[in-house]
């Protein structure tokens, strides 16, 4: 059986909603996709709604949920005030029966089949993953030349993983995950991300890059991207924050996604996004950043 494991918390639930739909929308069976959430901070009742959305996506489907402890991680440094995109490097440990498992990040749009990210791991590969730029072009090239990793080695991103778990539990890398994570503990800008790429070093196999496509909220979409692919939101606002609909052009895409959902009808400026001012508050420069680029567009053309 093929499982899959998604990490949030109430930031990013209407992006559940829609990544959980649309890998569903794209599973071609026959049989079941086993899908993990953990979570933290995300009421029961929007718990029974993801629930929904598996289950309207009309596909076989096996929907596991769990909280997910931050206690050990507390003290590293967060992402927009979360801990969560931690969770993936204590997979093998949250699903101690499995020897596989995918990750996604929760902010995308899956229009293949997951299967489609396997790809062959060498002997000693710990991980599949996306290729990006070198250690150089990182946010953490101190951390990396402090720990002697040359920078024109080959850095990876974390947001799709494939990960052999019973390989991780047998070298113990969440332990080394563990040890360099509280040594580096308020300098991880990449959080879990860096992490990664320090103790998976050399060790990890490429998924095709034309697999994925980055979707930034000024970027266009007429530019070609792949009809099969992982769409990842990035930048911010994404669509499902505050002001998302505005500023991010690529809202109406997520609304699609969204109208197949039990969120059907949902809106970023809700009284509960708007509730939410530490994050808000960490996301107001970037915003400002599209704002301006958006309004300089305009003026240009």
């Amino acid at each position: 059986m093929t499982t899959l494991a998604f990490f949030g918390d109430r930031n990013v639930v209407p992006a559940l909603h829609v990544a959980i739909a649309s890998t569903l929308g794209s599973w071609l069976g026959p049989e079941p996709l086993e899908i993990h959430l953990f979570h933290r901070d995300i009421t029961p009742a929007d718990l029974a709604l993801m629930r929904k959305t598996a289950a309207l996506a009309d596909k076989p489907v096996i929907f596991h949920d769990a909280s997910f402890d931050i206690a050990r991680i507390g003290h590293w440094r967060a992402l927009y005030g979360s801990h969560m995109p931690y969770g993936r490097l204590f997979l093998p440990r949250l699903l101690p029966e499995h020897d596989e498992v995918f990750y996604l990040d929760a902010d995308v749009i899956v229009d293949l089949d997951i299967r489609r990210l396997r790809v062959p791991l060498a002997g000693h590969d710990l991980a599949a993953a996306m290729p990006a730029w070198d250690f150089a072009h990182s946010h953490d090239a101190e951390v990396a030349a402090e720990v002697g990793i040359a920078p024109d080695e080959q850095y990876f991103h974390s947001g799709i993983l494939v990960m052999p778990l019973e390989r991780w539990r047998g070298e113990d890398i969440l332990g080394r995950c563990l040890e360099l994570g509280d040594r580096f503990a308020d300098r991880l800008r990449s959080h879990d991300q860096t992490l990664l790429n320090l103790v998976c070093r050399r060790r990890i196999a490429k998924i095709p890059l034309d697999l994925t496509s980055h979707l930034y909220p000024t970027m266009s979409t007429d530019a070609g991207y792949p009809a099969e692919s992982i769409r990842n939101f990035c930048g911010s606002p994404k669509p499902f924050d505050p002001l998302g609909n505005v500023l991010n052009i690529h809202f109406d895409l997520f609304n699609q996604w969204l109208g197949r959902t039990a969120l059907a009808g949902w809106s970023p400026n809700n009284v509960q996004q708007l509730s939410q001012l530490k994050r808000n508050l960490r996301i107001v420069k970037p915003m400002l950043s599209t704002a301006a680029k958006l309004v300089l567009r305009k003026f240009r053309r």
